[in-house]
């Protein structure tokens, strides 16, 4: 199966927290989107839209030139901790694994779109 590569269109959604994460997650009141939230990461369903910065590699963290911040137009950037496991799922899917925390990748058909 093809991993997601550098300049691919792809969604990332959290979807556990790792299993001994260096920060706990935050609920989704308590982590504030687009500010400083130092000493949690993203709450589990937190998903963004965009183009992936550089390929998904181990030792690396994994970063996302966003476009949409669960659903919501936010251009920006989206940096993970650093990527411990890369693991595909099914054709298109790949669950990253970080130090915080569990992720899917879904590679999107098609051309970005601005938020």
């Amino acid at each position: 199966m093809r991993l997601p590569n550098f300049g691919d269109w792809v969604t990332v959604k959290k979807v556990a927290p790792a299993k001994d994460p260096h920060y706990p997650t935050g609920a989704k009141g308590e982590w504030v989107e687009g500010a400083y939230n130092p000493g949690i990461t993203t709450y589990i369903g937190y998903e963004v839209t965009g183009l992936l910065g550089r390929d998904i590699l181990e030792g690396v963290p994994m970063w996302v030139d966003r476009r949409t911040r669960n659903g919501v137009s936010a251009m920006g950037s989206m940096t993970t901790s650093k990527v411990l496991r890369i693991e595909p799922i099914s054709q298109g899917v790949t669950r990253v694994y970080t130090q915080n925390s569990v992720y899917e990748v879904t590679v999107l058909p098609g051309e970005p779109k601005d938020g």
